[in-house]
């Protein structure tokens, strides 16, 4: 509010999707706001909702119109919020490897072997394995 703060004034405020959508807000994109007498400033809060989708950072435009009771729009009328996204892809997802090079059982026994995951937990992982017979009897 510039120019003066005599008497009660309101403006209303409007939410324009530029890449965003309904989903990306957690609550209502238009309003009006009331300066009461005396009062200079007001804050407008656009409260945007969260989510785990890797995306493009995205836009929204918050622009004032209507002033009641006599006052005016200044030149600056509207302004582009960006959402940065903060969700990341899996950008390591790490390396799987077997303990050891080697085991050994009893007959009748289950092998257990275990495997690591190193450098990188991003993501979940899946690995195939195959079980090869191999003898070294030489009768």
């Amino acid at each position: 509010r510039m120019d003066g703060t005599d008497g009660t004034v309101t403006v209303d405020y409007t939410v324009t999707n530029g890449t965003t959508d309904s989903s990306d807000f957690d609550a209502t994109t238009s309003g009006t706001v009331t300066f009461a007498d005396s009062e200079w400033s007001k804050i407008i809060t656009v409260s945007t909702a969260e989510d785990s989708t890797v995306e493009s950072d995205e836009t929204f435009t918050v622009t004032i119109s209507n002033p009641s009771n006599g006052a005016t729009l200044g030149s600056l009328t509207s302004t582009e919020v960006t959402i940065t996204n903060d969700d990341s892809a899996s950008t390591n997802p790490g390396t799987i490897a077997f303990d050891s090079s080697t085991a050994s059982i009893t007959e009748g026994q289950d092998a257990t072997l275990a495997l690591s995951r190193t450098g990188g937990t991003d993501g979940s992982v899946q690995v195939s394995y195959t079980v090869s017979n191999t003898s070294t009897d030489s009768s």
